[in-house]
């Protein structure tokens, strides 16, 4: 499947769970150090690969937490209004200490923006690891674990940057009891008994 075109729901096969994240991390480590930050990136901020690699530093607005995404090669916003991304405690880490470039954040080895994502390091790294997969899931599993702690597939979209709403309805059936919660949400019922004891 290509990616961004997915004609199915989002399943748990499309996902890493938090052991095959780990060996991830593990075998990057070991095999290209370089590729940790950019991994912990993507999985935290829920952006494509491609724009994790056209990250720049004046993305990040530090007073609010925020990564003020701009209009780019890999996300045209209707409106021309950039996408609001929130920093967690883990891409706070990699802003504070991979300060190896003025403006890029994950500039290559001369200094410059990665023409495309480096497959060949990656696809050893999940070699090394043990675990199957592709750059994009970084994204899935970030809006699994976003659903699971915020429930708002509204709030996901704006973060994911979604120009289709059908696109996050792929992620609708990962909410935590998404139709259970449903349950009673609207439950409006005359009382009866009361006007039936007054007229009694």
């Amino acid at each position: 499947r290509l990616q961004g075109d997915w004609s199915s729901d989002v399943c748990s096969s499309d996902l890493w769970n938090q052991d095959e994240l780990q060996k991830i991390f593990r075998a990057a480590r070991k095999l290209s150090p370089d590729m940790v930050p950019l991994c912990v990136f993507l999985l935290n901020t829920g952006l494509r690969s491609g724009e994790g690699l056209a990250a720049e530093r004046s993305w990040v607005d530090q007073d609010r937490k925020l990564l003020v995404i701009p209009s780019n090669e890999f996300w045209q916003p209707k409106n021309g209004k950039p996408r609001m991304v929130p920093i967690s405690d883990s891409v706070q880490k990699i802003l504070d200490h991979d300060c190896t470039h003025p403006t890029i954040l994950f500039p290559n080895r001369m200094a410059k923006h990665f023409k495309k994502w480096p497959k060949d390091k990656f696809w050893k790294i999940l070699e090394e690891a043990n675990v199957d997969g592709h750059p994009h899931m970084f994204r899935h599993t970030y809006a699994s674990n976003f659903l699971q702690k915020v429930p708002d597939i509204f709030l996901l979209s704006k973060i994911l940057g979604h120009s289709h709403e059908r696109t996050t309805q792929l992620y609708a059936h990962l909410l935590p009891g998404h139709l259970a919660r449903a349950m009673n949400a609207v439950d409006i019922a005359p009382n009866l008994d009361q006007d039936l004891d007054q007229t009694g």
